[in-house]
Order: structure tokens, then C-alpha cells, then sequence
């Protein structure tokens, strides 16, 4: 609310300046408009019912009480009979300490003229590329990339098993971990981090409970592998614990929880990625994590299965790749370089390289940002301990490292039978009209729909399936020339369709 009416909104079309903090204010001008705060003439309450009648009073601990990240009743405690000088100290100095390191940079890049100036660039550069995507039918997608792998000495089912879960993931609107991929498998594969045919091997079984090692083995076939482990292990003891180590990356994680949501069970996956710093913890500047991500599947009769499916950073390292090249623009913040900066500019992340070349994460330094401040750093630093050291996999790095882990994905997933718990028909009964409930929120978007996890996938995959998949001009270069490379057959009908 104003600084000078708690009973009115703070507003920047107030003529009154000192009503409202802006962004771009130094520190001196957060400060003296805090001292200048109108308040009343009594002591700070030390109970809610105290606030009664005192817009200003309220306004003040409100704001006090949001930057803090602590409930009103802790501030009320905090400041009880003391004057309105010593809140307006301690408010200044959570201000400032909050605002001013948004105001220096708005202030940094509003004076850097041919800054602004290549941002304008960009975005004209991005409108053009989006206007001027291609469209690849999915069955000719999924050909041209089994035909890749094949190439690869990947058997025909492992081929076609890669091909249709990365055109899948794209299906859904993961394009971050769809056919952009193409060219990093084939070049993991001639480093060895990844190796074709390859079954997992069940190392540990307890039952209930199993440990699978995947041998650095295609992770679209060992996810397989593992699930169809755990569902079998679920359907006799009504539960299962899986762990899955040393698997090549596997995909989109959501559709390990939609294989087994097709079998009747909820099921919860927690990934992290061996070898693979990009994520900067909360506070942090550099690389200490992966961007680990989690599934959890709910199964529904006579209607589409709810998957929640997210990497716990800000955006996954597959959309900083198709923002790289010239797909979806990041959003602010997705990116920190080594000085602290936020920023969407994938050079942090890749240093500097020609349209040809296949972005390498090592040569740069930046890092991804954790979604959701500290809870989502927390939620990043647990998916390494129950996907990482739990699995045996191991974390993404460690404090006494001499050299760089070996990249692999680690999965701890947990499979629940809801029928030998609960009615399968009640259930789902339940989960239908809890969701229909959440749906029905007024949208604060006119022109969106409110949404709960697995709409989107459900609506892109409609849209794709009709139209094809849309791929940025230079993911298909580099996917065409990678299947050059490889002699790929078919090549050439391949782009004809295109074309």
C-alpha cells in the first residue's frame, strides 16, 4: 500500500513520488522514502487485533513481514511496544538489501544503449525464426532418427525405442528433451559416455525392493527396463522401490510416470545427473548441481493420467540448447553468469559458437538458476540424494573431486498400487473431480485456460500430431548434418518432405 495512505494502493501513477518504492531507486532514495512513511503516534502492537484502525501500521509490518519471509505474528513479537523510527530502520535495511541489486542492474542496462539495442535484435531475430520453423511429420521424424542410431550400431529396437521417445517428448511440448538431442547422443556415444545395446542387470533384489545397473546403456531403454521392473514388483506386494544407476540420459521423466499410470500405479521419480554441473545453488554464482528432475504420475480410469513432470532448475539444459539455437526465448532470470548477474544470454552457458557446432555446457561459465528461490534449491539438492547416493549412481560432483565424474542419470522411483489400497473406481472418482474443481477457476487470463499437470502435453500432442513438430531451422541443420556424417541412407527423400 502507499507510503503516504495505507488505505490506498502504492501506484506509479501517484503524483505523489514518495508514495511508492520503484525499482530503479538507489539506495539513498528507498531509505529517506521509509523515513518519510507516514505513521501514527503510537507504539507498535504486539497482537493482530492491534492493527485494527492503523492502515499505516499494518502496511509497514506487512511489507516488513513479505521481504523477511516470516508471518505477521513473528514481527508483531519482534517489534511490540517499540517505536515506528526502529521498524523503519530494519525496513530500509531489508528494502535495500532486497531492491538494490535490481535497481543497479536496471540501472546498468538502462545506460548501456547498445545493450538495449541488441536486445531489440534479438527479439526481431526470434520473431523471424519462429515464423520461419519448420514442420516435420512425426512418422518421418521418427524414421530419419531410428535410421541415426542404427547408423550408430544401435539394434533396431533400441533405434526405434530412442527415436519414438525423443519425438515423443517433443509430441508433448518437451522439446528440450526431444530430436534437439540427436546430435549429443551421436557425440556422447564417440566419447564413450554412452553405449549402444546394452541390457540393465538387476544387482540387488530385495523383493519388493530392486537395484538395476544400466551400464552407461541408451536410458530410453534401461527407463524402460526399470519401470516394467517396478511395475511387475508393485503388482505382487502392492509397492516397489527402484533404483536405476549408470543409465544414459533418460529422456523426458514423464513418461516413465505415464507407463506406469497405464498399469494402474502412482509413482513417484527423483533423477539427478552424474557429471552434469549447470544448476547454481540458491545464493550461489557457479555450478554445484544438475538440474534433476522429478515425475510423479497419477493413474485415472475413463480419463488421461495427471503427470507432473519438471526439472527442479529454472528451465531444463534442453531449452537452454533450443533457445541457442534460435527456438524459445528463455525467461528472465533462467540463466546466472559467473559475476552474479541474471540474464537470458546462452553464451554463459556455452561461451561463444558457430551455428554448426553442438553446444558444449563445459565452455562456459554461467549457470542455471534453481526455480523457486530456496525451496527449489532445496528440492535440487534432495533429488541428488535420493537419485545420486541412494542409487549408488553417485552425485553430480564432490568437494575432493580431482577430475570430472563420469556423466550418467541416477532414478530412485517408487510405484504404489491403487487398487490394493484403495477402490481403483473411487479413486479415480476423486481425481476427476478434484481436477475438474481446479479447472474451474475463473482465469485471471481471459485468453488462458487454468490448467493442472498433463493439460498442456494433452493439447500440444493434439496439435502435433495434426501439424507435425515445429523445430527451429538450426536443430534440423544439425540434425541433417549429423545424419550426413553417418551416410544415412534416406536422407535426401527425408528433406524433400520437409522442403
Amino acid at each position: 500500500m502507499s507510503l503516504k495512505d495505507g488505505s490506498k494502493k502504492m501506484s506509479k501513477s501517484d503524483i505523489a513520488e514518495g508514495s511508492r518504492i520503484n525499482l530503479t531507486d538507489n539506495e539513498d532514495q528507498i531509505i529517506n522514502k521509509i523515513k518519510k512513511a507516514k505513521t501514527d503516534n503510537d507504539t507498535l502492537p504486539g497482537k493482530e487485533d492491534g492493527l485494527k484502525g492503523r492502515p499505516e501500521a499494518e502496511n509497514l509490518m506487512g511489507i516488513y513481514s513479505s521481504l523477511s519471509n516470516q508471518n505477521i505474528t513473528d514481527t508483531l513479537n519482534e517489534f511490540e511496544g517499540k517505536n515506528f523510527s526502529d521498524l523503519k530502520y530494519k525496513l530500509s535495511e531489508i528494502i535495500v538489501t532486497k531492491l538494490s541489486p535490481i535497481s543497479k542492474e536496471i540501472q546498468k542496462l538502462l545506460s548501456d544503449k547498445n545493450y538495449i539495442d541488441q536486445i531489440g535484435r534479438e527479439v526481431k531475430s526470434h520473431e523471424e525464426n519462429i515464423n520461419s520453423e519448420i514442420r516435420i511429420k512425426v512418422k518421418d521424424a521418427i524414421q530419419l532418427i531410428t535410421e541415426i542410431f542404427q547408423a550408430k550400431s544401435c539394434s533396431d529396437y533400441e533405434a526405434k525405442t530412442i527415436a519414438e521417445r525423443l519425438c515423443g517428448s517433443n509430441l508433448k511440448g518437451h522439446d528440450s528433451h526431444g530430436i534437439v538431442r540427436v546430435p549429443r547422443y551421436v557425440q556422447w556415444m564417440d566419447w564413450n559416455w554412452v553405449f549402444p545395446n546394452v541390457k540393465p542387470e538387476i544387482i540387488v533384489d530385495a523383493g519388493a525392493m530392486a537395484l538395476l545397473d544400466a551400464k552407461q546403456g541408451f536410458g530410453q531403454v534401461a527407463g524402460e527396463y526399470a519401470v516394467d521392473e517396478g511395475i511387475t514388483r508393485a503388482a505382487k506386494h502392492g509397492m516397489s522401490v527402484i533404483g536405476l544407476k549408470n543409465s544414459g540420459h533418460l529422456g523426458r521423466i514423464g513418461d516413465w510416470s505415464e507407463r506406469a499410470a497405464d498399469a494402474g500405479l502412482i509413482s513417484f521419480h527423483f533423477v539427478n545427473v552424474r557429471g552434469s554441473l549447470l544448476v547454481a545453488p540458491f545464493g550461489g554464482s557457479d555450478r554445484r548441481g544438475s538440474t534433476s528432475p522429478l515425475s510423479i504420475g497419477i493413474p485415472s480410469k475413463g480419463s488421461p493420467h495427471i503427470i507432473l513432470d519438471m526439472a527442479t532448475s529454472t528451465v531444463a539444459e534442453g531449452k537452454v540448447m533450443v533457445a541457442q539455437k534460435g527456438g524459445k526465448k528463455l525467461p528472465f532470470g533462467a540463466l546466472i553468469d559467473s559475476s552474479g548477474n541474471l540474464t537470458t544470454d546462452t553464451e554463459v552457458m556455452y561461451g561463444k559458437i558457430s551455428d554448426d557446432e553442438i553446444p558444449n555446457s563445459e565452455n562456459g561459465t554461467g549457470a542455471i538458476t534453481a526455480f523457486g528461490l530456496h525451496k527449489g534449491s532445496g528440492i535440487n539438492f534432495m533429488m541428488e540424494m535420493l537419485g545420486g547416493a541412494l542409487t549408488g549412481s553417485g552425485v553430480s560432483a564432490g568437494i575432493d573431486d580431482k577430475e570430472k565424474r563420469k556423466f550418467g542419470n541416477g532414478m530412485l522411483s517408487l510405484y504404489i498400487s491403487v487398487q490394493k489400497m484403495v477402490d481403483l473406481d473411487y479413486f479415480s472418482k476423486e481425481v476427476k473431480s478434484y481436477a475438474d474443481f481446479v479447472r474451474a477457476s475463473p482465469p485471471a487470463n481471459q485468453n488462458e485456460k487454468v490448467m493442472i499437470p498433463g493439460d498442456k502435453e494433452i493439447f500440444t500432442n493434439e496439435d502435433r500430431m495434426k501439424n507435425g513438430l515445429p523445430v527451429a531451422p538450426l536443430v534440423w541443420e544439425n540434425i541433417r548434418q549429423t545424419a550426413e556424417k553417418l551416410n544415412v541412407p534416406n536422407l535426401q527423400r527425408f528433406e524433400e518432405a520437409i522442403n
